[in-house]
């Protein structure tokens, strides 16, 4: 039997198969460690320029954050100061007046309403003050909702309260002025009842504010809203346990235990600052969020 010579063209062949086969493999190997090695550096290229974008949002939330808080600081330095509130409530229940008077008339210490009454309007009201306690003149717009007294003189020339009428949309204040006048909330028998009945039942029953809004006039600025409210039922059941007639319910005493009686209090300023107020734009409440490298 003859043995192949490596002259031999088979022999040739099977050669340089092989070594095509061996070339093949090194270049496919050479390409895969040239290929990982181009994966590894575009992901070290893709860190680097996702830290570049980090970097470049942190730095935009920091200029956003300092320009805000640097707009927020001139906003504070106009913000107005003003003390609304309650002087005092009378302890009187009021209906619209049946002697021709034209402004509401207080009921008799006592008077017994009855259910069949539930239309019958009964008013209370309350002295309110404003007081401007800023540094500068401020104007409030009240909307006419704090009303100014109407007096008539006795016989001693001394002025008696007759009645109210609406109160000026606005007014401007020097600092340490002020002005005062009365807060009145009317309702029918039928939902002052309503109110006794919620707060009876634990829950603390509709409150009615006035409120005093200021603008400090810019559209890059802010505006602010003073409140006092009045609240609680303002009348009872004439005895326990009956529906039928109701009297005042007089004004709320902490002391005796019962959650009734007309109340007062005092709203937290509310204060709204603007990037824009015509375009509806508002400050945001907290600091952007700065994004972590």
């Amino acid at each position: 039997m003859e043995t192949s010579s490596w002259t031999d063209p088979a022999v040739v062949v099977q050669i340089g198969a092989g070594f095509v086969a061996i070339v093949a493999a090194v270049v496919v190997i050479v390409q895969a460690i040239y290929t990982r090695r181009a994966l590894e550096e575009a992901g070290r290229s893709r860190r680097v320029a996702e830290q570049a974008l980090a970097v470049a949002q942190a730095e935009h939330q920091n200029s956003t954050f300092l320009s805000t808080e640097a707009i927020r600081a001139r906003i504070s330095v106009s913000a107005p100061s003003a003390e609304l509130h309650v002087e005092a409530v009378d302890d009187r229940l009021f209906s619209p007046s049946i002697s021709g008077s034209g402004y509401p008339e207080a009921w008799p210490a006592g008077y017994v309403c009855h259910v069949r009454e539930a239309e019958r309007i009964l008013m209370v009201r309350a002295e309110v003050t404003l007081l401007n306690t800023g540094l500068k003149s401020t104007r409030f717009v009240l909307n006419r909702a704090l009303r100014t007294a109407v007096t008539r003189t006795d016989e001693h020339g001394v002025p008696i309260l007759i009645g109210t009428e609406p109160g000026p949309e606005g007014v401007l204040l020097k600092p340490g002025e002020q002005f005062a006048g009365y807060f009145e909330v009317s309702r029918p028998l039928r939902e002052w009842i309503e109110v006794f009945d919620t707060r009876a039942a634990g829950d603390s029953g509709p409150e009615t504010a006035l409120e005093a809004y200021v603008d400090d006039g810019l559209d890059t600025g802010a505006t602010y809203v003073f409140a006092v409210v009045l609240s609680g039922a303002a009348v009872i059941p004439e005895r326990p346990g009956l529906r039928e007639t109701w009297v005042f319910a007089g004004l709320y005493d902490p002391r005796t235990g019962r959650d009734t009686g007309i109340g007062t209090g005092t709203r937290q300023v509310v204060a709204r600052a603007w990037l824009s107020k015509t375009k509806g734009i508002e400050l945001p409440d907290e600091p952007p969020t700065v994004g972590r490298l």
